[in-house]
């Protein structure tokens, strides 16, 4: 018993004081420092983390949530079916004070309408997935790799989406199957030389020096200007 008593005393006063006094006295034996006094230890389901860090949880996760809305395809392609909606509106208004075309106001509607729900679920999807594809194909910041993006784009990727533009737009508005591939057959090859004039110097900055989360962001900027074009071109042929 007298050889007991000493260890039962000390077991008492372990569990009598703090975790982070024990924490402190192991670190005292140890040779290590104490946390500064305004950095109090928690002790949380066995793991210790200051104060400090944990005030700072809820700001990382929302810088966390910002980033993967940032990133987030939905978000994305909203913003390129609100480009084109916005470039609609702007190349009918072009049309009319400038040309004197005057369409009905619910053609009009269903014209700006369509383009939105094109470029929202088609364009923005697209985009998105072509932008990912191809940066993991041709990863890097190198001259070889950006120009060679650019290219991919522009040869692959342009043509194609100008076609799909032409033939959902004609859709969407009412007409028929033929009539969008007769505006295909008439304005793609005339649209896709032109585009690249336009976006051939921009995609070899946008690829080169814009982070790939926000590269469709910085298209939608371009693409409100073009994009009105394209509606200007897109509704000024006539198919018979």
């Amino acid at each position: 018993m007298k050889h007991l008593l000493p260890h039962l005393l000390l077991v008492l006063a372990g569990a009598l004081i703090s975790p982070h006094q024990r924490i402190s006295t192991a670190r005292n034996r140890c040779g290590r420092l104490l946390p500064p006094p305004h950095r109090p230890a928690v002790s949380i389901l066995g793991v210790v983390a200051t104060k400090e860090l944990i005030d700072e949880k809820p700001i990382v996760i929302e810088e966390l949530k910002g980033s993967r809305k940032c990133d987030s395809i939905w978000f994305k392609s909203a913003s390129m079916g609100l480009t084109y909606g916005l470039a609609d509106i702007a190349a009918q208004v072009f049309t009319r004070v400038i040309e004197g075309e005057t369409v009905p106001i619910l053609s009009s509607l269903r014209r700006t309408v369509s383009l939105t729900a094109v470029g929202f679920l088609v364009v923005g999807p697209l985009l998105t997935l072509w932008f990912e594809f191809i940066d993991r194909l041709l990863p890097g910041k190198s001259k070889r790799a950006i120009l060679g993006r650019t290219v991919l784009d522009q040869v692959i990727q342009t043509p194609i989406m100008i076609a799909i533009i032409f033939m959902l737009s004609s859709i969407a508005e009412g007409h028929s199957f033929a009539f969008g591939i007769e505006k295909v057959r008439l304005k793609l090859v005339s649209t896709w030389l032109n585009c690249m004039v336009v976006w051939a110097p921009f995609q070899v900055l946008n690829q080169g020096l814009v982070p790939l989360k926000y590269r469709v962001y910085c298209t939608a900027v371009l693409s409100f200007f073009w994009d009105a074009y394209m509606s200007i071109v897109s509704h000024g042929v006539k198919v018979a």
